[in-house]
């Protein structure tokens, strides 16, 4: 008999939210539906996404699973994109949310609860501790904390209101308290970043529980194939896209392709996404002359996106506090390099042989690097070809859905249909699936 999970995922859908290239909501669909393959999965979520997904399962998708909506805190709308209050949100539609959970489970009686939306990779739910059973997260990030030295991203109000709403519920009794009975009923953890010190800023309860795993995936139809990246792609063409909530790394993006365009005159920037920030950017081309370079082009569903990805050569991921991770994956599925800043949610996709990953200081250090890495992609078709093949080598061989449900079903027969609901790892140790 299939393990009976509950899957809590407060954004979650078949098609990413209008506006925003954020990957939570179709990676965690993804998920679920490699889950369901080996378990019996029934899904909670907030109202917000009941359209989409009674759509979507009226077209046959997902028919084993079982979605059951639960409302927003009322006040949400007052945080538009969530920007900034996300733990907050996610906090009280937990408390909404906790009857449902526990009638489901008088229902179904659940052999674990894993939840795709943790409010950070340090906080456990709140309906980890409201059902009798182990619990599992992720995959998350590790924290990412914003440099203090001038290169800092600048937030709207909506953003700064949140982030002390966030701050004033992590010092709460209720926060502690969370953490101290959400640990020990931890089985797994996935965590995307594999850098050593985001194991260490783990707390000792869960070190020993943590299993490495990369968050984004794409389908195998949506792959070009290796010969046709020997075709020309035309002159020289770098496209950004991403989140315009922080539109910082964008403007320093725009001022390191004006140093460069002055010995590279016939290279071109396309930059797709909308938001209030348009304004800033609009302004610092015209002052810097760069119509004639760079294109600003409407957001469109990731499907038109990698269509653009396989007539450019070179991607960069402009954001730092954003996790859009599932456009780098995009970009080397389209054999193209990558570029992306350190700390960002993209980074953990990025090695050396098919990316180059700038670290987040100074505005001119930025500047300089971004220009740096364009001056050598520019320069070295060769280099670029093999940056190309090697990036989707590498999403050929670890990032396709039904290689991520492969290891996923491994972290579940490691932890549960063995029986060993705790200790699964070494201490201090994690297991690596990518």
């Amino acid at each position: 008999m299939p393990l009976r999970v509950l899957v809590t995922a407060y954004d979650i859908g078949p098609v990413e939210s209008k506006g925003s290239f954020r990957s939570g909501a179709t990676d965690g669909w993804n998920l679920v539906e490699q889950l369901s393959r080996f378990c019996d999965v029934s899904v909670l979520t907030h109202s917000g996404n009941h359209e989409d997904i009674l759509e979507s399962l009226s077209h046959g998708a997902l028919p084993q699973v079982k979605f059951h909506f639960v409302d927003p805190p009322p006040w949400q709308s007052r945080f538009p994109g969530q920007e900034g209050a996300r733990e907050a949100i996610l906090y009280f539609w937990e408390k909404r949310a906790l009857q449902t959970a526990r009638s489901l489970h008088e229902e179904k009686a659940f052999d674990a609860v894993h939840h795709l939306s943790p409010r950070s990779a340090y906080t456990p739910s709140l309906l980890s501790t409201a059902l009798p059973v182990p619990s599992l997260w992720g995959p998350v990030n590790s924290e990412i904390r914003p440099p203090r030295n001038g290169a800092g991203a600048k937030q709207t109000s909506p953003g700064r209101l949140g982030g002390r709403l966030n701050w004033i519920l992590q010092q709460t009794g209720a926060f502690r308290r969370l953490r101290r009975r959400g640990y020990p009923k931890t089985s797994a953890l996935l965590l995307s970043d594999n850098a050593p010190e985001a194991v260490k800023s783990f707390p000792h309860e869960v070190k020993d529980r943590i299993f490495f795993f990369p968050g984004g995936g794409i389908s195998k139809n949506r792959m070009v194939s290796a010969a046709s990246l020997s075709e020309s792609r035309g002159e020289f063409s770098v496209l950004a896209a991403g989140d315009f909530s922080v539109p910082d790394g964008y403007l320093l993006l725009i001022q390191a392709f004006f140093e460069f365009s002055r010995q590279h005159t016939s290279a071109e920037l396309a930059v797709v996404g909308k938001g209030w920030q348009d304004e800033r950017i609009g302004r610092l081309m015209r002052e810097l002359s760069l119509g004639s370079h760079i294109e600003l082009w409407d957001w469109m569903p990731r499907a038109d996106l990698q269509d653009k990805l396989k007539q450019t050569h070179v991607f960069i991921a402009p954001d730092f506090d954003a996790d859009t991770s599932s456009l780098c994956v995009d970009a080397m599925a389209a054999g193209v390099p990558v570029v992306t800043f350190r700390g960002s949610g993209a980074h953990v996709f990025v090695e050396e042989e098919w990316g180059v990953t700038i670290a987040w200081e100074t505005p001119r250090q930025i500047v300089g690097d971004l220009k740096a890495a364009l001056d050598r992609f520019a320069s070295a078709p060769g280099l670029r070809s093999r940056m190309g093949r090697a990036a989707l080598r590498n999403v050929r061989e670890n990032l396709v859905w039904e290689r991520q449900g492969k290891n996923l079903e491994s972290v579940y027969s490691q932890t549960l249909l063995q029986g060993e609901n705790i200790r699964i790892a070494r201490k201090g140790k994690g297991r690596f699936f990518y």
